[in-house]
């Protein structure tokens, strides 16, 4: 029997019929016709795969006072329409509010005061061991509060590869809906990872689950959900600050089985495999699925996600050992206690249940938030000097756990992407085109492991080894291999830094701007300089962040002119970079710049970490990126020195330059 036929929560939906070409039904036509019917609330506590609730890890379960019925209560279809992937397919588009109710805890003191989870994993911070009080949430659709699921799937079930995403956002307040940028078959296109790859995912025949949930809401003037506990209490609500459920896994694991119930209604049958992938505080629910005995279960107790794709979780949250126990008083209420014992055995019970993993790491997202993590949960005594206080290191010496436990070897990759912060491209591409032109776009990377994670799961194919960059782990593991630099790393036209200001002035650690190096040789100064030579222009010198602190390239302590390309590559090779160098003498020629370019992609290529479509992107770059004031692209006139450039032949070369492909 389908596991999803076999619950007596089953999700109860009717069939949803539209009309020839591209229909639109908004909010306002729900008074007349329902989207979907009455969904069936679930007795809690629901029956885990392993019979025993880890409550000394995550507190009670929802019967802590009495049997209470949480879970989804009804959805309506807010908006529906058709779509079509890149290769014309016809999706249907239609999202559907929900309205429901959550079990899980609130706790009165900061910084997290105003999350409503149902596990203290992600939540578990210094000075926020508790008393958390249960309880629980409601969430009711409304423009202003849109709860709700963004369903896509292809109108033919023939287009349906038989296998669902379900995608979360960050930490932001109901983040905005999925988009999808025009694009065309076989050709690199930026900014995909915008929406949590929804394009990608449709491009591929997917059915995607885009969730929207209530994320951290600091605002008093927003309209906002409740929670109300067990004592009487009422948290949220008009002119208070509101409740978030950031970190509940109840939220995703309820929607995902409305998600799968109605791909069974739509398209005759369930998902054969469904995938979980979150960004930040989604990518912290994600690991919390995983890290928690038992937990990657739905309503029936089965599996739920047979693949998760961790993309640069929130400061690292959701440990993969956990040094605290959760003692429970009257009425449920629980603290967290300092323990010697690592909670986290990932015993061969636990592993079963485990998704596989794939997870990223945006390296240069140092972030600002260290001194609220919890060291006691992740590192027992004095274990937690060891730690750098940034989330760059901490989500480093995650992997070193990782592999110390032996998820490595057939439960988890982690891959490290230098010089890209917490958001890649695709968050610049609206409001600051001109900045996310030049920022580095994780998606050539992103979606050869999003399939590497599905033949994984599915039929056991390895994916690429883990890529990180610390010594303590790779001496672990001698398969982990350097961080990924993508060209725009290994073969620099300029560096990249947080808060360096945007047009607006303002910027943040998450985004990592470009700052190009010289083209031309200026006169070479510093800021201890008395004679200053009459043309002398500040801009020649290294560039100050919005703090006014000087971003210091040449790594002197003082401000001296801005590299130009050549003398970075001098210095690159000087310092032991085997990428981007010349040696003595040598000059950056065109051919020089492609062929380093093409290399570094051809390489990632292979290994599986770039795709078919961004290698040849790429190339174009090679060709095309304007490396010094003189430097033209290439045309087929420059074919002559097709083996410099990486081409197999003249004529593969005269082609690519003409077509842009291989």
């Amino acid at each position: 029997m389908n596991k999803l036929m076999c619950t007596a929560a089953l999700v109860a939906l009717v069939s949803l019929s539209l009309p020839a070409g591209v229909s639109v039904r908004t909010a306002a036509a729900q008074d007349s016709e329902a989207g979907c019917s009455y969904i069936e609330r679930y007795m809690a506590p629901f029956d885990l795969a392993v019979k025993e609730r880890p409550v000394s890890m995550i507190g009670p379960g929802p019967d802590v006072i009495e049997p209470r019925e949480v879970g989804p209560k009804a959805c309506d279809v807010v908006h529906e329409e058709i779509i079509q992937n890149v290769h014309g397919k016809p999706f249907n588009r239609i999202i559907l509010g929900m309205s429901g109710t959550l079990f899980g805890f609130v706790t009165e003191r900061p910084p997290r005061d105003e999350q409503f989870s149902d596990q203290f994993l992600t939540i578990g911070r210094a000075n926020q061991w508790g008393p958390y009080f249960p309880g629980v949430y409601t969430y009711q659709w409304s423009e202003d509060t849109p709860a709700e699921i963004e369903m896509v799937f292809p109108q033919d079930p023939a287009d349906w590869n038989g296998k669902l995403w379900v995608l979360a956002h960050g930490v932001s307040y109901y983040n905005s809906r999925a988009t999808y940028p025009e694009r065309k078959p076989g050709e690199f296109t930026r900014y995909m990872n915008q929406a949590q790859f929804a394009a990608a995912l449709i491009d591929d025949g997917y059915a995607i689950a885009h969730t929207r949930r209530g994320g951290e809401n600091r605002s008093s003037t927003r309209p906002v959900e409740t929670a109300i506990t067990d004592d009487g209490r009422t948290f949220g609500g008009e002119g208070k600050v509101g409740m978030a459920v950031n970190n509940n896994t109840s939220i995703i694991r309820d929607w995902t089985v409305v998600a799968e119930n109605f791909l069974a209604e739509k398209l005759g049958k369930a998902p054969e495999a469904t995938f979980f992938r979150g960004h930040s505080a989604g990518a912290a629910i994600g690991r919390s699925f995983n890290s928690i005995p038992g937990w990657n279960v739905d309503h029936a107790g089965n599996k739920l996600f047979d693949g998760i794709f961790l993309s640069d979780t929130a400061s690292g949250r959701g440990p993969l050992t956990w040094f605290l126990k959760a003692e429970v008083g009257e009425g449920g209420v629980t603290t967290l206690v300092e323990t010697e014992v690592d909670a986290m055995t990932f015993d061969e019970e636990h592993r079963a249940g485990m998704a596989k993993t794939i997870e990223t790491m945006h390296a240069a997202y140092i972030g600002g938030d260290f001194v609220h993590t919890d060291w006691k949960s992740i590192h027992a005594g004095e274990d937690a000097d060891r730690v750098i206080p940034s989330y760059t290191e901490l989500k480093r010496d995650l992997a070193r756990i990782l592999v110390e436990k032996d998820l490595n070897a057939d439960l988890w990759r982690f891959y490290e992407i230098a010089d890209v912060g917490h958001n890649d491209a695709a968050n610049e591409r609206n409001t600051w085109p001109e900045n996310a032109a030049e920022m580095i776009d994780v998606g050539g990377v992103y979606l050869p492991l999003k399939r590497a994670l599905d033949h994984w799961a599915t039929n056991g194919a390895e994916p690429p080894a883990s890529r990180i960059d610390a010594r303590d782990v790779t001496e672990l593991d001698e398969t982990i291999l350097p961080q990924i630099r993508l060209p725009e790393t290994a073969c620099p036209r300029g560096f990249f830094h947080p808060y360096i200001a945007r047009p607006d002035g303002k910027t943040s650690d998450s985004h990592q701007y470009f700052v190009p190096y010289h083209t031309v040789l200026h006169e070479q100064i510093n800021s201890i300089e008395m004679d200053l030579p009459e043309d002398f222009d500040e801009e020649w010198l290294e560039p100050l962040d919005v703090n006014g602190f000087l971003v210091d390239v040449s790594g002197e302590g003082t401000r001296n002119t801005k590299l130009t390309i050549e003398q970075a590559w001098h210095a690159r090779y000087r310092n032991g970079q085997t990428t981007g160098i010349l040696k003595p003498y040598e000059e950056l020629t065109r051919a020089r710049y492609a062929s380093c370019v093409n290399e570094v992609a051809e390489a990632l290529y292979d290994e599986g970490l770039l795709s078919d479509e961004a290698r040849d992107w790429y190339r174009w770059k090679g060709l095309n990126d304007p490396i010094m004031d003189d430097s033209a692209p290439l045309s087929a006139n420059d074919c002559s020195a097709w083996e410099s450039l990486g081409f197999r032949d003249e004529a593969q070369c005269t082609g690519f330059i003409s077509t842009g492909k291989l």
